[in-house]
């Protein structure tokens, strides 16, 4: 067996290292310019306050940070430092439930609009002060569910 191929693929990796350091900078610095890590949201994880792949993030308008959690299925909610404040979702068809929420987006009325991939469909939430930590068993009308719009 040739050893071609792993030398060939190693040099590609360590090509690549390389021009992430360059790019990225060995000592904190990104394009030249220095650079600090402000704030980190969540961690690693299904509890309240941690993701599995967060996807898309929009800012409400008072500054809290709103998280889709595709593979927990459930959209979070951050305050401005950095604390969890709720969720609300889980796995499922129904309204208030979803199957990998990837896209959000916010209306000038507050509406968050949550793209539902594997139910084809854009669930429109009217509420935007979301209530604490909830369980699944809460009725979706409670969360302010105003209309789920499949795309199929």
């Amino acid at each position: 067996m040739s050893m071609m191929p792993i030398v060939r693929s190693l040099r590609r990796v360590m090509l690549f290292v390389l021009l992430m350091a360059s790019v990225i900078g060995m000592n904190g610095q990104v394009f030249g310019q220095k650079y600090s890590v402000a704030q980190v949201y969540g961690g690693p994880g299904s509890n309240l306050g941690q993701f599995n792949q967060p996807y898309s993030m929009v800012q409400d308008a008072a500054g809290n940070l709103i998280v889709a959690d595709v593979f927990n299925h459930r959209i979070q909610k951050f305050s401005l430092d950095g604390t969890f404040v709720s969720t609300f979702g889980s796995f499922g068809s129904g309204n208030g439930e979803f199957n990998q929420p990837h896209g959000l987006a916010l209306d000038a009325t507050g509406n968050l609009y949550v793209a539902d991939r594997n139910n084809n469909r854009i669930e429109i939430i009217t509420c935007m002060v979301f209530p604490k930590p909830i369980s699944s068993a809460i009725k979706a009308d409670f969360l302010g569910i105003k209309k789920a719009i499949p795309l199929i």
